[in-house]
């Protein structure tokens, strides 16, 4: 099967995140076995997985940013709450795991140097 035709078949379907992130993992831990790829080393898996699927991650991240906005107005205020604080928690969760990396970068290079 040629990778145009394999592309077409995987747009024909509405593709979100959780589908693109699924797929990655399953082809990565469990190959088809009447595929060659189970016979493949690990690294060459993760390769072959993630050229096929990386393509489809900005598709699937905008249908899922689509799916959640429709859900979030079909909702209450309370739901756009919701969805900002979740979202605003997680941000300060990604920002302080940052700044301790850097911290703790900061430090070790201290501690190297001298």
């Amino acid at each position: 099967m040629e990778p145009s035709k394999k592309r077409e078949d995987k747009c024909d379907q509405e593709i979100d995140l959780y589908t693109v992130i699924h797929r990655v993992i399953v082809m990565i831990l469990y190959p088809d076995p009447g595929s060659g790829a189970s016979s493949t080393s690990l690294l060459q898996r993760i390769k072959i997985v993630l050229s096929e699927n990386l393509p489809l991650l900005g598709e699937g991240s905008r249908n899922s940013g689509k799916k959640l906005l429709q859900w979030t107005q079909r909702g209450s205020p309370l739901r756009a709450l919701l969805v900002i604080s979740v979202s605003v928690w997680f941000h300060l969760f990604f920002l302080f795991a940052l700044i301790g990396c850097t911290l703790c970068t900061l430090c070790f290079d201290l501690l190297v140097r001298y």
